[in-house]
């Protein structure tokens, strides 16, 4: 057996060591064991009652006491006993509470007047009556009122006045409005859009989008101031309306200066009568005779290509025509004199280059009675859309 020292050097073995120990913990237990007994009656105690309440102390299934009125609750806070609160208000419970007047609770304190708010006092269970002001049908013209058969009409059959009244004298008050449609005076803000009746467009004209514009409504109102063209009105009678000018089929030119498809054209007409004096080719004077019956026309005419590409110009276009339709040619000779200088004559221009020019002149021979012809030239073919010039002469 092995032995070890005790605290004061003595060698004791290990198992009385052991059985020392238990000694101590047997004695210790025996000393306190009024404590542990205690203490493990509290713990069962306390596991029982929680068993106990477990098992004994619970709130039933239901706790409605079948009364509207009451609100039903159970709970530990109850000791798990059913508990009937009072629910106020409560319509049903024949007690006439706040907030409740309307209902079977409370009296009916309808005064059958229109103009009072029925009520009642909650607490002396009295009815109150509280007047309405304003309130319609109580005869009185109150602030807000203008316009019910409690104030008077102050209409005045002016739609440009805001008609109203003064609820302290009971006077009309008939305010002028401005701007007011109507009224005959374009002002500020009126287009023909807006008010027609004040802004009203002249003969010809029709209002778009707020401006009166003028609008053709047949092709007689396109006139040019250009005698030669004919005007078209396109989308007639509509704001996209508008005049279209060509150059007429024939063109009605007074004798003068005339520009059309690249050329300027003057021509003049110098005398007409029973003789006629011009120059030959050789720039000798030489006279021409009418015949019985006839007379004589002498036309100065210049033409001159003013772009810079023109087409070629043929004195065998023109032709006189009477206002009967009657057409004349030119008689011989036609004397074109070009350049200026009297020496090289020209009779038309081919390809003819910016600026150039042909002049000379041209002999017809008429009957006497006609008074109104027209100097007529025809433009090629080559042209876009070739017209035809009339210069128009009134022999008197």
């Amino acid at each position: 057996m092995v032995k070890t020292p005790d605290k004061y050097g003595r060698h004791v073995s290990y198992k009385w060591k052991q059985t020392n120990r238990k000694k101590i913990v047997r004695e210790f237990f025996l000393k306190n064991k009024h404590f542990y007994i205690v203490a493990g009656s509290i713990i069962f105690l306390l596991i029982a009652g929680i068993l106990v309440k477990t098992m004994f102390f619970t709130c039933p299934n239901s706790c409605d006491d079948g009364l509207k009125c009451t609100e039903n609750y159970c709970s530990d806070e109850t000791n798990y006993q059913c508990t009937h609160r009072d629910i106020i208000p409560c319509e049903g419970n024949n007690k006439c509470e706040t907030g409740e007047y309307g209902t079977a609770d409370c009296p009916d304190c309808n005064d059958n007047i229109k103009c009072t708010k029925d009520s009642v006092n909650f607490e002396t269970l009295e009815c109150t009556h509280e007047e309405i002001i304003p309130c319609e049908g109580n005869k009185i013209c109150e602030i807000g009122e203008y316009g019910t058969k409690d104030c008077p009409s102050c209409e005045d059959n002016n739609k440009c006045t805001k008609d109203s009244i003064n609820y302290e004298s009971l006077k009309c008050v008939n305010k002028v409005i401005t701007p007011c449609c109507g009224n005959g005076k374009i002002e500020t803000g009126e287009t023909c859009s807006s008010c027609k009746e004040d802004v009203k467009c002249s003969v010809g004209n029709q209002c778009c989008s707020g401006t009166c514009k003028s609008v053709c409504t047949k092709n007689s109102d396109c006139v040019s101031d250009d005698p030669a063209k004919e005007g078209s009105c396109t989308n007639a009678n509509t704001c996209n309306s508008k005049c279209e000018y060509t150059l007429a089929t024939t063109a009605n030119i007074k004798t003068g200066e005339y520009r059309v498809h690249g050329f300027k054209f003057e021509v003049d007409l110098e005398e007409y009568g029973s003789k006629i004096e011009y120059l030959d080719r050789s720039g000798d004077e030489q006279y021409l005779g009418a015949q019985d019956g006839q007379k004589l026309l002498k036309y100065k005419i210049i033409v001159q290509c003013i772009e810079k590409d023109c087409n070629s110009f043929y004195t065998s276009s023109f032709s006189l025509m009477d206002d009967e339709g009657n057409v004349y040619s030119a008689k011989c000779p036609i004397n074109w004199l070009g350049q200026c200088n009297n020496q090289d004559t020209v009779d038309s221009m081919y390809d003819p280059l910016e600026n150039q020019k042909a002049s000379g002149i041209l002999i017809f021979s008429i009957p006497q009675k006609v008074d109104d012809v027209g100097l007529i030239y025809k433009f090629s073919s080559y042209i876009d859309n070739p017209k035809s010039l009339k210069f128009i002469t009134k022999l008197n």
